[in-house]
């Protein structure tokens, strides 16, 4: 097969997926043109979450998919959308009416998509758990779910409490996104237990790769927002732009031709996460020491 047959316009498109975010990676790095920092780094997310958001339709509109598997990839269309939204109002806010976006209408909409995210999460797969994985998988969310709420308490809650960051409300909202990305954390360990189709796994790899680096950003903003360190157009944004683009990317690699390798990728990652609660549950008690012994 010649490149020219084997180059779809789907292949295109990731290629300059991946060169944009490539891209946002060096001007995160060296800022060329300071002076439009705000208004570069307000708008990267916002074509990669739009591309993402019409492949994910798409794709939902496929006759060889089950029914829920079709509304498992409508809902995180929308749910990338919701993020779209979110963004597109805090431009507007930011750089335009030369407000304050945060708190505002934007989080009402970024904090949206959460819920969707693990509903369509769920929705890709018809397999029921069997007791003995669902005993796992509450087992993980509650240890998860214990060591969020740590963090939270500790880097969020406490500062506010002592005069350090933002008033109270601001201090919620920003909370509220860790408890957001449990829920994306739950839908990843699910995923994970209901053991994927093979023509999903290269989607689902990069889908749960763009989902757990968005997690981070997220954290990463929760924390420095907090302290009053966050800036536009640091890595924060770059986490979240390269997340953008690792999720955009996912519907169009549905059937490709990598499934065999990724296939063999996931099931080792599968036994690589298997730990991950007991782990949690230990950094849980390490930061519960520091806190009281700091």
């Amino acid at each position: 097969m010649s490149f020219r047959a084997y180059m779809t316009r789907r292949h295109v498109l990731i290629f300059l997926i991946g060169l944009y975010v490539l891209f946002y990676l060096f001007w995160t790095r060296y800022h060329w043109w300071g002076e439009y920092a705000d208004i570069i780094a307000d708008l990267a997310a916002m074509p990669l979450c739009l591309v993402g958001a019409l492949a994910m339709w798409r794709l939902g509109t496929n006759s060889g998919l089950t029914s829920r598997e079709r509304q498992g990839w409508m809902l995180l269309g929308c749910a990338i959308f919701l993020f779209f939204l979110g963004d597109l109002y805090w431009f507007y806010n930011h750089n335009i009416l030369h407000v304050d976006p945060f708190p505002s209408l934007a989080d009402v909409l970024y904090l949206s998509m959460y819920p969707l995210i693990l509903i369509g999460l769920l929705r890709l797969s018809s397999i029921t758990l069997e007791p003995g994985a669902l005993r796992d998988y509450l087992f993980a969310i509650l240890a998860l779910s214990s060591v969020v709420t740590l963090f939270i308490v500790y880097f969020l809650i406490i500062p506010s409490l002592s005069g350090n960051s933002n008033d109270a409300f601001s201090t919620f909202i920003a909370a509220s996104y860790p408890f957001g990305d449990m829920l994306s954390i739950s839908g990843i360990f699910s995923v994970f237990l209901r053991k994927p189709k093979p023509h999903f796994i290269l989607p689902l790899f990069l889908l749960l790769s763009g989902i757990g680096l968005w997690v981070i950003a997220d954290f990463a903003f929760a924390y420095t927002d907090a302290q009053g360190t966050y800036a536009s157009g640091g890595w924060v944004d770059a986490g979240w732009v390269t997340s953008s683009g690792l999720i955009a990317m996912a519907p169009l690699f549905y059937r490709h031709e990598s499934i065999k390798f990724f296939t063999g990728w996931l099931n080792n990652l599968e036994q690589m996460m298997r730990p991950l609660p007991y782990i949690a549950l230990l950094c849980g008690i390490m930061l519960s020491l520091y806190a009281i012994f700091p």
